[in-house]
């Protein structure tokens, strides 16, 4: 007979095993059933163990899995800081290639209105034509005559001619005052 105490301490467990030294009717001796106990235990603990180390193999791959997932969402939002910080860097740079473009258009545009300005007081002393209206009788004379003969513009060929003596004789003078100066 054999006399098995098991003694509960906290929230852990203890065991104590208390033999005690029985005849037995089959002649079974104290040591052979020590080693079955023994073997009992160990079989128990053993299976203890597997089902310890296959949880610790679900944590772990769980683990894992949380660990990559961690290092696939680093990976994408260091991705897209580093996105963000060039486009940032991009703005900047057009922005500062923008303000030399409009820096540059600016002077330009000074520069030719400068230089316009130059030109336009240049030729403002020069003369384009004649002065007076000397011209301004015959050149109605034509436009009344063409007014009044719609049909029969040869009627109008000797006030033509004249305007464009006029008109030829005006010009010489010009001409000729220009090339003194």
């Amino acid at each position: 007979c054999l006399f098995v105490c098991l003694l509960r301490m906290g929230a852990s467990e203890s065991r104590s095993v208390v033999l005690q030294q029985v005849e037995t009717p089959t002649g079974i001796g104290q040591d052979v059933i020590e080693d079955l106990f023994r073997k009992n235990q160990i079989e128990k603990a053993g299976k203890e163990l597997n089902e310890r180390h296959h949880n610790l193999l679900m944590k772990e791959k769980e683990m894992n899995q949380m660990l990559q997932n961690a290092y696939s969402e680093g990976l994408e939002h260091g991705r897209a800081e580093e996105r963000r910080d060039a486009e940032q860097e991009m703005s900047k740079l057009d922005a500062e290639w923008q303000t030399r473009i409009n820096d540059m258009n600016k002077q330009r545009e000074a520069e030719l209105t400068t230089e316009l300005n130059s030109t336009l007081d240049h030729f403002s002393n020069f003369r384009v034509g004649p002065k007076g209206e000397k011209c301004e009788e015959m050149k109605a004379l034509v436009q009344n005559c063409y007014t009044n003969n719609p049909s029969k513009s040869l009627n109008c060929s000797e006030e033509v001619k004249q305007f464009m003596d006029c008109a030829f004789k005006t010009r010489l003078e010009f001409l000729n005052s220009s090339s003194a100066r």
